[in-house]
């Protein structure tokens, strides 16, 4: 199934009257969005970076928890800046590595990944 989303070029030209461009189209099957005439595919789960790592190690640890959660218990002196580590954590959604749901006002996070990952790159808490 396929959706076009189509504008009025020329905006009361007498040339372009009656004609349109295609803005963007959705297909379904595919998962197809292209915006503009660039396409664009759903990727496949990336590979965390060592931060995202970090933060996976600190949530494999303690299963689940919330941003407030997952500064405390990364031990770090200055703890991590909460605005930096809630911005990973959107990424790392993005990218399939994590999860969350509400919690009252807060979030709670878990890794979808499992500890397995950190094979991939040796451990940047050693």
């Amino acid at each position: 199934m396929t959706w076009d989303l189509l504008l009025p070029t020329g905006h009361g030209s007498k040339q372009a009257a009656g004609k349109t461009s295609k803005l963007l189209t959705l297909r379904g099957s595919s998962r197809t969005i292209s915006g503009m005439g660039k396409a664009r595919k759903n990727q496949k789960a990336a590979l965390p970076t060592p931060t995202e790592l970090r933060l996976l190690e600190i949530l494999w640890g303690i299963g689940k928890g919330t941003i407030d959660d997952i500064v405390k218990a990364s031990g770090e002196t200055p703890p991590p800046n909460y605005k930096t580590v809630q911005t990973l954590l959107r990424i790392m959604e993005r990218k399939g590595q994590v999860d969350h749901k509400p919690q009252g006002r807060a979030f709670l996070f878990r890794p979808i990944v499992g500890a397995a990952m950190s094979t991939v790159y040796p451990s940047v808490t050693s």
